[in-house]
């Protein structure tokens, strides 16, 4: 079974870890793999939400995103003949399938054709399809994806070992399956019917052994967190010093390590990350510091709160009130900082933390500004593709201005709120802080206080060396407002 549920953070046919997308289809994804469909690549129906949405949305403002359920799967010949049969009595659902002989198989409405499986509908804007499935060019990606079999996998392993035997049997029989629902509007469920048939279809499982093991310096999907992410920084600091390695392989590194870093911040979060995950968790970060990558901070500054996941240097203000009670709000506290652009450019800073839920909270809030010019840098800004979605095309494209990480601000504190239940109380404290961007990107954050934090009385006495890594607060808690 190719895992689904977070253990394994690489897979060839994918360098990133699951997207907050996958997480509202994780349960059926998993029970999808149990029954011997090994999945590459899938996404839930999506019924006209909005285009803020923290998981769907995109495109901007005023908008309405659909998408149509897909996955793409390996599956032995048995199990692929049992799909035809099911893909045949559902009248809105495609298959595409093909072997590593190039042998086709179809199924479905009208034969199939070219068809978008994600759109947004925006305010005097034509349709935007930016992702779009052709037949014609599935079947160029799958020459590569079951070549990776061999090249990612399968020469790790002594030649008739149980393990290369068995890689090599998949290569060779399984087929490349992809299967689309076009009927976005009906399920209940959010991996919608198709997820739910393809569980509870009566399949011939495969299971793949737990006797197959990642080779130390192999990026294969069995690798542990350490391994992958060891080999991360190596290639990371390599690209700055050798031509050999292009901006490409950089990227691919960058978001692999970003995706890492999420899972782990938010499952140390919701539960409680291992000693080797906590190492984990600094070595990712110091793989996206590494990397001085340049940032949008339209996007990844202005906005939303981000919370505070995961801290380490002297120690923060705000732990010194916390208590670690909720009042049965059903998750942690949550600590961390919102910033909004204002009229003269910079940004109103919001420092957040409560200390027993919204029962117990402080608000400190202030301005923000860059202390120097920074390099800014015009992109086009097309959506970064992993190989599997070379059959996507018709990408939307933008021009932006980016920051280059480190990228250094001064906070001026002009004011802080308690509040005890529903009473609140002002207090005029004035202060100076300092923050330096380490990396940043839609999703999450790493910043550091380069300076001893100042105020009128030491009221706020934070010092240098504070480290904080920041998860955007949707996506651990939708509802939450300030």
């Amino acid at each position: 079974m190719i895992d689904v549920e977070g253990k394994v953070p690489h897979l060839p046919w994918c360098e990133t870890a699951l997207k907050p997308e996958s997480f509202t289809i994780q349960g059926q994804l998993a029970s999808v793999n149990r029954a011997g469909f090994l999945t590459i690549n899938s996404q839930p129906p999506v019924n006209g939400v909005h285009s803020s949405h923290p998981v769907f949305g995109w495109g901007g403002t005023g908008g309405y995103i659909y998408q149509k359920s897909y996955i793409e799967f390996f599956v032995s010949p048995e199990n692929a003949s049992r799909l035809i049969r099911m893909v045949s009595l559902h009248e809105s659902m495609n298959l595409y399938a093909v072997n590593n002989k190039g042998n086709e198989m179809r199924a479905g409405l009208n034969g199939g054709g070219v068809t978008a499986l994600t759109w947004g509908v925006f305010p005097n804007r034509e349709i935007l399809q930016p992702t779009i499935f052709d037949p014609e060019t599935f079947l160029i990606w799958a020459e590569e994806a079951f070549s990776l079999w061999t090249s990612m996998w399968l020469n790790l392993y002594e030649f008739g070992s149980q393990s290369f035997d068995l890689i090599e049997d998949i290569r060779d029989n399984y087929y490349l399956v992809a299967i689309i629902d076009n009927d976005f509007t009906t399920s209940k469920k959010q991996g919608g019917k198709l997820m739910e048939e393809m569980a509870s279809t009566d399949t011939t499982v495969v299971v793949v052994p737990t006797y197959i093991k990642a080779h130390p310096s192999c990026s294969c999907p069995t690798g542990t967190f350490q391994r992958q992410s060891q080999r991360c920084r190596t290639i990371s600091n390599t690209s700055k010093k050798s031509s050999e390695v292009g901006l490409g392989a950089t990227r691919n590194i960058v978001e692999a390590a970003s995706g890492d870093l999420l899972f782990l911040l938010l499952k140390r979060f919701n539960s409680q990350t291992t000693g080797e995950e906590d190492k984990e968790i600094e070595n990712l970060m110091g793989v996206l510091q590494d990397s001085r990558t340049s940032f949008d901070p339209e996007k990844c500054l202005n906005g939303p709160l981000y919370a505070a996941l995961y801290q380490s240097g002297p120690q923060p203000f705000w732990e010194r009130f916390d208590f670690g009670l909720s009042f049965g709000n059903g998750r942690k506290n949550i600590k961390g900082q919102q910033y909004l652009k204002n009229a003269e450019g910079n940004y109103d800073v919001l420092n957040y933390a409560e200390f027993v839920g919204k029962f117990f909270s402080v608000e400190a809030v202030g301005t923000c500004r860059k202390n120097r010019d920074q390099d800014l840098i015009a992109v086009d800004k097309g959506i970064m593709l992993n190989p599997f979605l070379k059959l996507f095309k018709n990408a939307e494209r933008s021009v932006s201005s980016l920051v280059k990480c480190p990228a250094d601000y001064t906070i001026q504190a002009t004011g802080v709120t308690f509040q005890i239940f529903d009473n609140k109380k002002d207090i005029d404290i004035q202060g100076t802080g300092y923050m330096r961007m380490l990396y940043a990107d839609e999703n999450l954050r790493k910043l550091t206080s380069p300076k001893d934090t100042t105020s009128s009385g030491n009221a706020v006495d934070e010092k240098a060396g504070l480290t904080v890594a920041q998860v955007r607060v949707n996506l651990i808690d939708p509802d939450f407002r300030i």
